[in-house]
């Protein structure tokens, strides 16, 4: 809606990637074009937003709907912040969800833990922070502590190999570290399903699917 906008700014970076940014009525920074080095301009499609948005909802079901804060504005300030790192040529992350009543802490931190001024509740945080802070080496995990949502940052993913499906080992197999992490973390049972963003573009999903046993698989979304 045209009538929501205050501001709108197209820009270059030095290796030839670029978009538009506009600002809206309730001063949420949004990419609604972007393009990479030597690629044409391309809308964020309707479908793609769709598809994170939804893989979110799944992952959060368990949660329930809190009275402590509005989960869907959370879900959506998570969705834009994934797009906008997909369309940074320098940036990726790894974003693991935490089942409800469970905790982080079964990953080991990188270092002293990362901490904000206004906290770690994400709904405090602006998109920007949290693209930069998602964007740092090491994963971020979403969970809930009493019924309030927590965000923390560098984080080290660890799980089981046994539990990958054939299909998926053999998909990424020569693949780095982000995403062979994010895979085996997904196979944790306090793991709901971990996304991932490449830095070349494509935003990942590992979550436990069915193969006889429970084994992680991975879908692309788009």
């Amino acid at each position: 809606n045209c009538a929501n906008i205050i501001s709108a700014f197209a820009y270059k970076q030095q290796d030839g990637s670029g978009g538009i940014i506009v600002q809206t009525q309730d001063r949420e920074f949004n990419h609604i074009l972007s393009f990479k080095r030597n690629a044409p301009w391309e809308a964020v499609s309707g479908s793609f937003r769709g598809s994170i948005s939804d893989a979110l909802k799944t992952a959060t079901e368990d949660w329930g709907n809190p009275s402590s804060f509005d989960k869907e504005q959370l879900l959506t300030k998570l969705t834009r912040t994934l797009i906008s790192i997909s369309e940074d040529p320098h940036a990726g992350c790894a974003l693991a969800i935490m089942n409800k009543n469970c905790s982080p802490s079964v990953f080991a931190g990188m270092g002293d833990p990362w901490k904000v001024r206004n906290g770690n509740n994400p709904v405090t945080l602006s998109s920007d922070q949290l693209h930069a802070l998602m964007a740092m080496d090491g994963a971020t995990c979403l969970f809930l502590e009493n019924d309030k949502p927590i965000i923390q940052f560098r984080r080290l993913l660890t799980g089981d190999e046994t539990q990958l499906s054939r299909k998926l080992e053999e998909e990424i197999t020569g693949e780095g570290s982000r995403k062979w992490s994010s895979a085996l973390a997904a196979g944790r049972k306090e793991i709901a399903c971990v996304i991932t963003v490449s830095q070349d573009g494509p935003i990942h999903l590992y979550y436990k699917g069915n193969e006889g046993k429970i084994a992680v698989e991975r879908k692309e979304l788009s």
